[in-house]
C-alpha cells in the first residue's frame, strides 16, 4: 500500500511539487488570497480549498494545495460576444 500512495501521490501532484519540510499555510493562504483579489475573484468559497495528506510512511508532508478554480475570473467563461456586451451596457 505505502509504495502505490506514493506513486498515486506522484503521479496526481507530481513528486517536485510535494513538500518534504513544514511549510507556512498561511503565507501560501495570504498569496491565494492577494492573487484572488488582483483578478477580482469572488467565488472563492470553502470548496476550493484543498490540503494533500501524505501517506505517513513516506518523507512528504502535509501542504496546501496549489489554488485553483480560477477560471470564471480570468475570463475563459466568456464568448466573444460577451465582452463587447459588456461594453454596451456600461
Amino acid at each position: 500500500m505505502g509504495t502505490t500512495s506514493r506513486r498515486s501521490s506522484r503521479r496526481l501532484l507530481g513528486s517536485q511539487h510535494l513538500p518534504t519540510k513544514r511549510s507556512y499555510p498561511c503565507s501560501a493562504l495570504s498569496t491565494y488570497l492577494v492573487f484572488d483579489a488582483l483578478i477580482a475573484h469572488g467565488d472563492r468559497h470553502d470548496r476550493n480549498w484543498a490540503v494533500h495528506v501524505p501517506p505517513l510512511e513516506t518523507k512528504y508532508v502535509e501542504a496546501l494545495c496549489p489554488s485553483f478554480d480560477h477560471a470564471a475570473s480570468l475570463g475563459f467563461t466568456l464568448t466573444d460576444q460577451t465582452p463587447a456586451q459588456h461594453l454596451h451596457d456600461g
